[in-house]
């Protein structure tokens, strides 16, 4: 995922590069609302991950604790990659907050078409990072959920 990341980074380099100092034309109101549309969507799936953060962090919280009370290797390996996972999804957003572009960047130096493109090209990312951070999420909550349920059947 790092490296379609950086690949697509790359890509919006080249795309800027090309621009230069080119000068973008006026944007009708029909073009600025569709890219005001597209930006909008892409943010909202921002938002909808974000909200997940801090569950993201409590369930790692309450997951590290298990790694030093546990016996089996197996199940060691399960609690650090269910970690790992959360902490990758959780750097993979704040990587693209970091590079995600600004509409105002973006219209100052772009034109319509390549706004569009690039607005969705971002659109992939962010989706990928949502499902990502829904995914890993999920699995290190059912991971902690069995740990909880064998600790509670132990006692």
């Amino acid at each position: 995922m790092h490296t379609r990341i950086f690949f697509l980074s790359f890509i919006l380099a080249l795309l800027v590069a090309a621009c230069g100092g080119q000068t973008k034309g006026e944007l009708t109101d029909e073009q600025k609302s569709e890219q005001d549309k597209a930006y909008q969507q892409m943010m909202d799936v921002h938002d909808e991950a974000m909200a997940k953060i801090a569950e993201m962090n409590r369930t790692a919280r309450d997951l590290k604790p298990y790694r030093d009370s546990l016996e089996s290797e197996a199940q060691i390996e399960e609690v650090n990659l269910a970690i790992e996972r959360l902490e990758g999804a959780e750097e993979a957003m704040m990587q693209w907050m970091a590079s995600s572009p600004k509409m105002g960047q973006l219209r100052d130096t772009l034109n319509h078409e390549q706004v569009m493109t690039l607005l969705d090209a971002e659109q992939e990312k962010i989706d990928e990072i949502g499902a990502a951070m829904t995914r890993s999420l999920e699995s290190a909550q059912s991971v902690l959920a069995g740990l909880r349920e064998k600790t509670q059947n132990e006692n």
